[in-house]
């Protein structure tokens, strides 16, 4: 039962991120939770469908899970110390909505360079990944720009971002001899704290590659 998982308890220092989001338009958020915690929220996943989909182009496709409003990533996402970061860094006084869900990335999946058409902020936080840098899968922003920024995420760490302002993507998962199989798991809120982005047609879709807006998340 959803009701009896308990739910990871995170600690953020608004200060810090606050002074680093202003001046780079982001904030790494090392060891959110702990390494166990993001397996054990994970694990709250299993029985929630994978969707396949893509960001504007139709030849790029990966793995996506939405969640309801009980799951314990929404109930993660729309705990008090995360929306209290959303708030601080937006400066607006409510969160109006707020949408999560899982990008799934095997094998050769990525995806590529675009920005979000919706949304005020989001936090992404890495639930899986391979322990190799061999692997790759990097989450990479301000994307083709001389100030591109490479990640690699390890389980619990977070990032918080406006995805409609930063273009990014991830670079392909790869083999490695030690691990053939890799896998990559992101969680994803998406908070919207203003009226206009709540009125936004499609304000449960959203993200932009090049074209159209298509269903999916960054």
């Amino acid at each position: 039962m959803q009701d009896a998982i308990t739910i990871p308890s995170v600690t953020v220092d608004l200060r810090q991120i606050l002074a680093t989001y202003e001046s780079d338009g982001y904030a790494y958020l090392p060891r959110l939770l702990t390494a166990n915690d993001a397996t054990r929220l994970l694990a709250t996943t299993t029985s929630v469908a994978i969707e396949r989909v893509n960001c504007g182009d139709d030849t790029i496709r990966f793995g996506e899970q939405n969640f309801a409003d009980d799951h314990p990533v929404a109930r993660f996402f729309a705990g008090e110390p995360l929306v209290r970061l959303a708030l601080s860094l937006t400066r607006d006084e409510r969160v109006r909505h707020l949408t999560c869900w899982t990008s799934v990335y095997r094998v050769g999946e990525f995806i590529n360079p675009h920005t979000d058409a919706i949304g005020d902020i989001q936090v992404l936080l890495c639930l899986k990944a391979p322990p190799a840098e061999a692997n790759a899968g990097h989450l990479i922003l301000r994307a083709d720009t001389s100030q591109q920024v490479s990640l690699a995420l390890r389980p619990g760490d977070a990032v918080v971002f406006d995805a409609t302002s930063i273009r990014h993507c991830t670079t392909p998962l790869t083999r490695s001899p030690e691990n053939p199989e890799p896998l990559r798991v992101v969680a994803v809120g998406r908070y919207f704290t203003t009226i206009a982005a709540i009125a936004a047609p499609n304000a449960d879709e959203g993200r932009q590659g090049p074209g159209t807006p298509v269903p999916g998340r960054a």
